[in-house]
């Protein structure tokens, strides 16, 4: 994608610019699909530790600043925040669905009930 950039700059700085800018945006749309595919890749009816090492790896293909950004926070949240930042992320680069953050939402569901029949 570098490449193209670099072959498009004939076309004046500020659409070389441009080709750049939309190349980052790209990068980060991918960032973000990586991470709410996480659950698709690890197969169906995959579990917890399935999905977590699916995510993990998404998580380490993050570059961005943006997606550094949103990687970084996720972790020190409960899951349905974490599912609620995710799927904001992917509502703003267009992504039609985010099944990671459709995940965190079962896997809180699933706590709570656990909890309720505790008490």
């Amino acid at each position: 994608m570098l490449g193209f950039a670099v072959r498009s700059h004939h076309l004046g700085t500020a659409n070389a610019l441009a080709v750049v800018l939309l190349v980052g945006c790209e990068n980060y749309t991918e960032e973000i699909r990586g991470l709410c595919e996480s659950p698709v890749r690890a197969g169906p009816g995959a579990g917890m530790p399935d999905v977590s090492q699916s995510y993990g790896q998404a998580y380490e293909r993050v570059k961005s600043k943006k997606g550094k950004e949103l990687v970084d926070h996720i972790p020190g949240v409960e899951n349905p925040e974490k599912a609620r930042l995710l799927r904001s992320a992917a509502t703003e680069q267009g992504l039609a669905s985010c099944p990671m953050a459709d995940f965190w939402m079962k896997q809180a569901a699933a706590e709570d009930a656990w909890r309720r029949r505790r008490h």
